[in-house]
């Protein structure tokens, strides 16, 4: 076995594969389109972006696949144009995705079917340029790859451009919202990253073969895609009444009846967990200078986020929650000695003055401190 067939056999194997994926994510993206019927047109939106930059995937890797049993390795092996091509197109599902979630710009649909099909286009002209017009590529060579970078360039750098000002804006003015999207700014960061790598790899020269194994990092950030888009709507179960969602293409809160429960329900519930283990076991109210941003760092969180698990679970703000382990600890103090001073139950219980202690006391013990300490022994004497 020479290697020329070695070199068609592993190829070939990898376009398979790829395609394969790309194959089952758009099966997956029909199945939650037409058979879960959600109701949420921005997530429809989305699916439908998702699915017709898949379904495109799937049927270039199949051409891939012929062209490389069709045509030998050797000469398959320096068509790098369609390969510049290919990773703009496997981009864009990427970069429309993380744009919409982010709102970094308006993702208008029918631009990104515009774009989608000018690419599929480009791709496929170039493809059939190399295989059935060699020698017009042959002599156009550097024009072609000029085009096809600049075609990478414009619109991969429109939403790159677009996304990292959002995120600047975030990080300047709103910089607790980043924690919603840490998983879709890691996705996009890697994508630009590796498709930076393969355009160095081809200007520089690089074998075919490194680049045909380097576009399947694409197809892994895709799946990775996919898993996000697969657990959204594995959580978003229905359920009656008015609920709040945060749906998988925006993060603005929408409430609506007959809706659906919030699809990180689980994920809300393990941290409210946690919080309680935290505050029994920790007591980190003692501390009269505690902030909701130093509780959220120790639970691996936002304080955003933090502050609507609690506000859902308790009715409170985060303030109040912590007050009333305080008054708790007051209680609890009071028991152990009935001779303990106001100013020392205020200070062992973690609050920063006497008026914040008073006010919190009356607002869940009904009564002012003195009175209640002075009901307490009275009662005790009874006893």
């Amino acid at each position: 076995m020479n290697l020329i067939t070695v070199t068609t056999e592993v190829q070939s194997r990898i376009e398979l594969l790829n395609a394969i994926i790309y194959f089952f994510a758009s099966a997956y993206l029909i199945y939650i389109l037409f058979v879960k019927k959600f109701t949420l047109q921005t997530d429809k939106e989305l699916i439908r972006a998702l699915l017709s930059g898949y379904l495109l995937a799937t049927g270039i890797f199949l051409c891939r696949l012929l062209e490389t049993f069709g045509k030998s390795a050797e000469i398959n092996s320096s068509n790098l144009y369609s390969v510049m091509l290919l990773v703009t197109i496997l981009l864009l599902p990427v970069n429309y995705y993380c744009c919409t979630r982010l709102k970094a710009e308006r993702c208008n649909l029918r631009f990104y079917f515009f774009v989608l099909a000018f690419m599929a286009l480009s791709y496929f002209l170039a493809d059939y340029l190399f295989l059935f017009r060699r020698v017009f590529v042959e002599e156009n060579s550097k024009i072609i790859m000029a085009v096809s970078i600049l075609l990478f360039l414009a619109f991969n750098g429109y939403f790159s451009l677009r996304y990292k000002a959002k995120i600047y804006h975030l990080i300047r003015l709103e910089k607790e919202k980043i924690g919603f999207f840490e998983n879709d700014i890691f996705i996009f960061s890697i994508s630009q990253i590796f498709s930076l790598v393969i355009i160095i790899m081809l200007i520089s020269g690089s074998k075919f073969g490194m680049s045909n194994i380097m576009i399947s990092v694409f197809t892994l950030i895709n799946t990775a895609l996919m898993i996000k888009v697969a657990v959204h709507f594995h959580y978003n179960k229905p359920s009656s009444g008015v609920q709040k969602q945060f749906c998988l293409g925006d993060q603005h809160e929408i409430t609506y009846s007959q809706g659906r429960e919030i699809p990180d329900n689980i994920k809300a519930d393990e941290l409210y967990k946690r919080l309680l283990v935290y505050f029994e076991q920790k007591k980190p109210y003692l501390n009269s200078n505690l902030k909701i941003r130093e509780v959220a760092l120790y639970l691996y969180t936002n304080k955003t986020y933090l502050s609507r698990v609690i506000n859902e679970k308790k009715r409170q703000n985060f303030n109040q929650f912590v007050n009333y382990y305080r008054i708790e600890e007051v209680k609890r103090l009071f028991n152990q000695n009935n001779d303990i001073s106001i100013q020392e139950l205020c200070t062992l219980s973690g609050f920063g003055s006497m008026a914040t202690f008073s006010i919190a006391f009356r607002y869940y013990m009904g009564n002012t401190p003195a009175d209640w300490c002075k009901d307490q022994r009275f009662r005790n004497k009874m006893e």
